[in-house]
């Protein structure tokens, strides 16, 4: 954080309905530039979405006017959920996302919020980069599982039967998520 300071680097939030597509084009970009699968690539139509839920906010660091890391924080009663964020090489190398991540700290600690929820890594391993990146802001963890079961089948199956086209075209338990 005091390296991105020392950059000169600057959080502000932005309104999340007029960023929603800027924020979709920089996570994918920088989905790409990781190599992530395409389970972590989300359309337009999911960002201006969640973008429309009253309590989603869209926090974006720059150097100038150059967008360096962006991020989409959800405020919930007691928690800050760090939801999804996107940094570029020129962020990553001066810290954009550890100012990102402690900014919306801040906020939620003014606004009487209890928790930053970081969330996990993108796969099991112990050796995850994105745990390792998140577990460097605290030692406190929790135990998760990411459902892969239906637990209502037939609820499920009227569910694949309003959207057919979708239920047939993925693998994915959640087929009905926009991409």
């Amino acid at each position: 954080m005091r390296k991105a300071e020392r950059a000169g680097l600057v959080a502000n939030w932005e309104d999340p309905v007029r960023f929603a597509k800027a924020f979709g084009e920089i996570y994918r970009v920088g989905m790409d530039r990781i190599g992530a699968t395409r389970f972590y690539l989300f359309g337009d139509r999911y960002f201006e979405a969640l973008m429309a839920i009253p309590y989603a906010r869209v926090l974006v660091v720059r150097e100038d006017s150059e967008v360096l890391a962006t991020g989409i924080f959800l405020f919930g009663p007691s928690i800050v959920e760090y939801h999804l964020s996107a940094t570029t090489p020129k962020g990553r190398a001066l810290g954009a996302t550890n100012l990102l991540i402690h900014e919306a700290g801040k906020q939620g600690k003014l606004e009487g919020r209890r928790l930053l929820y970081l969330g996990g890594g993108t796969d099991r391993t112990l050796e995850n980069p994105l745990l390792r990146f998140k577990e460097s802001f605290s030692s406190a963890t929790r135990h998760f599982h990411i459902g892969y079961r239906v637990m209502d089948p037939a609820s499920y199956e009227r569910l694949r039967a309003v959207y057919p086209e979708k239920a047939a075209n993925t693998g994915r338990v959640l087929f009905y998520r926009d991409e």
